[in-house]
């Protein structure tokens, strides 16, 4: 299968005319403590748009629209790894990739998404998760899988960038500090200047910077399923289930360069 190479500014500049391209993190916290780590990708009208980008379309493919759900799961890749620690190799083990594909009504969802013994796990996870997934060149060897033999052309070729697209979501994560203290989860901004020293040096980031403002409908949401209810919480744009089991905290792109302090929160349970 032939891969597209797209440089990641042309990805950027394509993702102002999706008409959707929403990224959830969401974290389940069961009874014992145990849960899971995913993060979620919806991409309304990524299809039609990596077809443009292209110049090919299903006629020109002589090929009929496609429905789609594959999972693929780490541990085909972990356990014949060897760039990857023992603690890395641990904790990607036991995670997996959903892809939902439906050109019909031109969805990509994209998940991935991890388990985690205990709740102090956490925050190691968040940080380490991506580089992880990258120290293991995930994304190369998935477009080289039988798994992903009959997706689409374009669809295969744009799977190897969507990492990037993840991390583009939230560029600025290490401006923050998140952590766990019992039943408290908080995300705070400790380091401002971060985030203007990445703008500087990065001509991506730049980039989307000055796309923002026309990129608003992206969003990137932290959501929380506790297995207690919220006692107290802070943050901006949050919405809290009527069980108040589930807490959510979302901002969109604009939010992240212009005021990078709304994505502070904290949650008690």
């Amino acid at each position: 299968m032939k891969k597209l190479g797209y440089p990641v500014i042309t990805v950027l500049i394509s993702l102002v005319w999706v008409s959707c391209l929403d990224t959830e993190e969401k974290v389940v916290i069961n009874k014992d403590n145990s849960g899971e780590y995913s993060i979620n990708i919806a991409m309304d009208g990524f299809m039609s748009q990596m077809q443009m980008l292209t110049g090919k379309s299903l006629e020109t493919d002589g090929r009929e629209k496609q429905q789609k759900d594959t999972t693929i799961y780490f541990k085909s890749f972990t356990d014949t790894a060897t760039t990857l620690s023992d603690e890395e190799k641990a904790m990607l083990h036991d995670g997996k990739l959903w892809l939902h594909l439906d050109e019909m009504s031109d969805e990509v969802k994209i998940n991935l998404s991890v388990p985690f013994k205990n709740i102090s796990q956490l925050p190691q996870l968040k940080k380490e998760f991506a580089a992880a997934l990258k120290k293991m060149r995930f994304t190369d060897k998935l477009m080289n899988k039988d798994a992903s033999a009959d997706l689409p052309e374009d669809l295969a070729g744009a799977g190897g960038q969507f990492s990037q697209l993840s991390n583009t979501r939230n560029p600025f994560s290490s401006a923050f500090t998140f952590s766990v203290q019992g039943n408290k989860i908080s995300n705070v901004l400790t380091d401002s200047t971060i985030i203007n020293s990445m703008v500087s040096e990065n001509s991506s980031l730049q980039m989307l910077q000055q796309l923002a403002p026309m990129m608003g409908s992206i969003s990137y949401k932290s959501t929380y399923v506790l297995p207690n209810p919220v006692k107290s919480y802070k943050g901006g744009n949050s919405v809290v289930s009527a069980d108040k089991k589930t807490i959510s905290f979302t901002n969109n792109i604009t939010d992240m360069f212009g005021s990078p302090s709304s994505m502070e929160y904290e949650v008690i349970y």
